[in-house]
This record gives structure tokens, C-alpha cells and sequence, in this order.
């Protein structure tokens, strides 16, 4: 049987680890190994996301950030590349305090402790 997905424990060793599950540190990689999770979970049952909590940070980061998108073109991602001045590396560190900030905020938990 195969063992259920464990949305924060993998943040979190993406956080402690991000070369050894991307290759380097880089929010592009990032969002390119979540889309690949999905994928595969949605090949293997589209009715249910592997990563529901993430699924609600964009919206919770726009509204954080007070940024408006009527034609759906901002996502979270392109946003914190252009404040981090296009710097995929400090990018990813941008990602991680503010997903962990939105864990704490919406949903009182934080990431675990990760060997």
C-alpha cells in the first residue's frame, strides 16, 4: 500500500534540503516539482489534490499583498521573482517564509522537524 502524501513534511524537507529534491535553490524548480506531484496525483485520481493547502496560498498571498489580477495573470510565484529582483534563489526564501507564515495564519500549525 502506498503511503499518503505528507504536504508539510515534504515543505519542509524541501526547505532544509532544496538541492537534494531540486537540484538547487530555486523557487522556478519549485513550482516545476509541485505541478509534477500534481500531475502524477491527478493521472492516478483526479478528484483529490496532494497538496491542498498550498492550493489556497495564492490566494491568501494576494490578498496579503493587496495585489488585484481581473485577468488572472499574477500568480504568487512571478510575483515574488519580480520583488526579489528576478533572483530565483532568494526567491525560494521569499516562498518559505511566506508559505510558513500562511500555514501559521490560516491554519495554526507549522512546518515539522525534518531529519
Amino acid at each position: 500500500m502506498m503511503e499518503r502524501f505528507d504536504e508539510l513534511k515534504f515543505f519542509a524537507e524541501i526547505k532544509k534540503r532544496p538541492g537534494m529534491f531540486l537540484g538547487s535553490k530555486s523557487i522556478n524548480l519549485l513550482v516545476a516539482y509541485i505541478n509534477g506531484i500534481r500531475h502524477h496525483a491527478y493521472v492516478n485520481n483526479p478528484y483529490i489534490s496532494p497538496v491542498p493547502i498550498y492550493d489556497n496560498f495564492n490566494d491568501w498571498y494576494m490578498k496579503k499583498h493587496k495585489i488585484e489580477d481581473k485577468n488572472g495573470y499574477v500568480i504568487w510565484w512571478n510575483h515574488i521573482l519580480y520583488v526579489c529582483a528576478n533572483s530565483d534563489y532568494h526567491a525560494f526564501d521569499r516562498f518559505i517564509s511566506e508559505f510558513e507564515e500562511y500555514i501559521a495564519e490560516i491554519y495554526n500549525v507549522k512546518l515539522p522537524e525534518v531529519k
